[in-house]
């Protein structure tokens, strides 16, 4: 009887110790299995991040540069010759509405970006403005249309700028995900 005891108290034990560490093992790889599901959502969601941030600098410099389009396209209408003057003063006004819209849209782009942005959206906003006093200074023959043309030229290359310096910041920012 003792062997049959003993027996049944080694097999029993083999049994709790084959059982514990079954369980053992069960729990590590469940451990890992979370740490893992962990670790995969924290980078997705630091990606989604990323891309929300990255679609917002987007549309952002999408509609600054949309006012920046509009009110170009406002001052153009002003500088048109043999128009009344209360047509001029009435698109002239249209002008100054949008770039109010510009100086709104260029506050997004700079809370949005980086500092290199700044310049970029401050000389925009400046050649349109100057642009329309150009036009303004020859409506009041105070100025010249070569200045009014010149400043044009400053806006287009002013947008170019912007274009080029957004395209980078883009690319940067998709290169560092």
């Amino acid at each position: 009887m003792d062997q049959t005891v003993a027996v049944a108290v080694i097999t029993a034990g083999a049994a709790v110790s084959a059982s514990s560490l079954t369980s053992w093992i069960t729990l590590r790889n469940a451990r890992q299995q979370v740490e893992q599901q962990l670790l995969l959502a924290r980078e997705e969601r630091a990606e989604r991040r990323s891309t929300e941030h990255r679609a917002a600098r987007r549309d952002a410099y999408a509609r600054f540069l949309s006012e920046a389009t509009s009110a170009a396209a406002m001052i153009s209408q002003a500088r048109q010759h043999e128009i009344s003057e209360e047509l001029f003063q009435s698109r002239c006004a249209a002008a100054s509405d949008s770039l109010t819209l510009v100086f709104q849209a260029g506050a997004l782009v700079l809370i949005e970006d980086p500092a290199e942005m700044t310049e970029a959206v401050r000389q925009v906003r400046s050649t349109l403005q100057s642009e329309l006093d150009a036009a303004r200074a020859v409506r009041e023959q105070t100025g010249t249309a070569d200045a009014v043309r010149e400043a044009g030229e400053q806006r287009q290359i002013a947008v170019g700028t912007m274009i080029a310096v957004a395209r980078a910041a883009l690319a940067a920012d998709a290169e560092s995900r």
